[in-house]
């Protein structure tokens, strides 16, 4: 079987290094790209999206990017139907409206090619633990 590849977007760079690697670990090929930005503005980005298995993003960036849901919208806008998971430590917590991140984002679905899609197709609440990392991704993946 063919190694998958996981995007992940994170602008801590150790965070993503250390996903980076223990994806590795499990047979994944994996890139880490600090910040929306640089992923959307990659001269390769059709490549990237078409070889992608899933994307992994942080929802809290710095003011000056794009959240975790932004690049998420942008990218189903896109067309990109591949599943995306929403990272935070944000996360099962009730927001000021009184529902939870997860509640709020499950509401936000996209039709691309005829399908519905949600934004969110999985969270990851920080600190990650590897067990968690690894069976989410598994859920979402060809690669057991």
């Amino acid at each position: 079987m063919a190694c998958e590849y996981i995007i992940i977007v994170d602008d801590e760079r150790e965070t993503g290094e250390l996903l980076v690697e223990a994806l590795q670990i499990r047979g994944y090929e994996a890139d880490h790209f600090d910040n929306p930005d640089m992923l959307l503005e990659n001269t390769e980005l059709k490549d990237l999206l078409a070889d992608s298995a899933l994307i992994i993003t942080d929802r809290t960036m710095p003011p000056s990017q794009l959240r975790g849901e932004n690049l998420a919208d942008t990218l189903r806008r896109m067309g990109y139907a591949k599943p995306i998971i929403l990272s935070s430590g944000e996360l099962g917590f009730r927001t000021a409206e009184g529902d939870t991140l997860e509640e709020r984002f499950s509401k936000e679905t996209y039709t691309i090619n005829g399908k519905t899609v949600p934004l969110f197709n999985g969270y990851l609440k920080k600190p990650v633990t590897l067990d968690t990392l690894w069976n989410t991704v598994a859920q979402h993946t060809q690669n057991p």
